[in-house]
């Protein structure tokens, strides 16, 4: 604590010298406050003691943050057929949110976040066709921790909207060869948990993890345009869910960088599954007619494999503001040929107040 200016090194380096005459102190048989087998310095009546838990210094973080995320990712499906196309996606968005400390060991939060998709399809025998929306939402996170154990959880929804095209194939002379669009949209809602257990082992930090992640979709209903007006299709509102868990351990390595800084490089390796959620079939008919068919979802459970890389970089100021950097990078192989490789990434930064 401080009254007045001071020279951010006059306390560090009277730290030293406290830990110093402390060091000799023990050297000639003197005796010394101790907590848990390490040493206590007393400095105006306060006390300090050096901790050296990888866990400790790595999940402190009471008080108040503010962070901002950036991510990433791709992912697609080659199979194709008449009426279920292959697919490519990839999306992208950023999340700004704060947290504030209820308790030593409990934050509650709350974010906004943007995102855009784009979606492609192909096939040389019904057509193929895009989305491309874009959306804005928010919610809310809460984290529980000690120092080997921490639940952390969130609650949010997004609300996405963008033009459709299908490609419609001909049909007969002056019959299709043409694009229906329709003004697709939909509202998000997700809900998240992951619990993890780091602990030391020697000058590594070992993190297993378990995280679920469930996203539901309240598709609304939309009809296409075209010159074609006998070819357009309506589409009629669905709900559909989706449930993925991820249980891995993550392995990081915390190097200390001068007084205040801290790299921490890690490598996570996670099983994945997508659970089939036994999605209600797309009901679809033409614009001109009330009759409709049902096209069943074409989704199964599949397993897949996480291999991440990532880095921290933190700096710990005495007495103000910290913050870290992060980033991370990875692929997830699945258990299927008709499901390709997807990746995903993210990097972002938090201030701790």
């Amino acid at each position: 604590m401080k009254s007045a200016a001071v020279d951010e090194q006059q306390p560090l380096d009277y730290l030293e010298q406290e830990t110093n005459q402390i060091t000799v102190a023990q050297a000639s048989g003197s005796e010394s406050a101790s907590v848990d087998g390490q040493t206590v310095i007393t400095i105006d009546d306060i006390d300090y003691v050096d901790r050296e838990s990888l866990t400790a210094d790595y999940s402190e973080r009471d008080g108040m943050r503010a962070w901002f995320r950036g991510f990433g990712g791709s992912s697609s499906f080659s199979k194709s057929s008449t009426v279920y196309n292959g697919y490519d996606i990839s999306n992208g968005g950023g999340v700004v949110g704060v947290d504030v400390s209820l308790a030593k060991n409990i934050q509650l939060g709350a974010y906004a976040n943007y995102g855009q998709i784009n979606l492609s399809q192909n096939s040389s025998d019904a057509g193929g066709g895009s989305w491309n929306p874009s959306g804005w939402g928010g919610g809310i996170t809460a984290d529980w921790w000690t120092e080997n154990f921490y639940v952390q959880g969130l609650l949010g929804g997004t609300g996405f909207s963008g033009e459709q095209k299908r490609d419609i194939v001909a049909i007969a002379d002056s019959w299709g060869s043409s694009t229906a669009t329709g003004d697709k949209s939909s509202t998000s809602y997700v809900g998240a948990v992951r619990l993890g257990a780091p602990f030391d082992l020697g000058s590594i930090l070992l993190e297993p993890q378990f995280s679920a992640v469930w996203t539901r979709n309240d598709e609304n209903s939309f009809s296409e345009s075209s010159s074609h007006s006998r070819l357009n299709l309506k589409y009629h509102s669905r709900t559909t869910n989706y449930f993925q868990t991820d249980l891995g351990v993550k392995l990081a390595y915390p190097l200390k960088t001068g007084d205040r800084g801290l790299v921490v490089p890690s490598l996570k390796v996670a099983w994945l599954r997508d659970w089939d959620q036994n999605n209600e079939a797309q009901k679809i008919g033409y614009t001109f007619t009330d009759r409709t068919i049902s096209v069943d979802s074409n989704q199964d459970s599949q397993d897949g494999l996480l291999l991440e890389a990532g880095v921290d970089y933190t700096i710990n100021n005495f007495g103000t503001t910290s913050f870290k950097v992060y980033g991370r990078g990875g692929l997830e192989f699945w258990d299927t040929s008709s499901r390709g490789t997807d990746w995903r990434a993210s990097g972002g930064v938090t201030f701790q107040f």
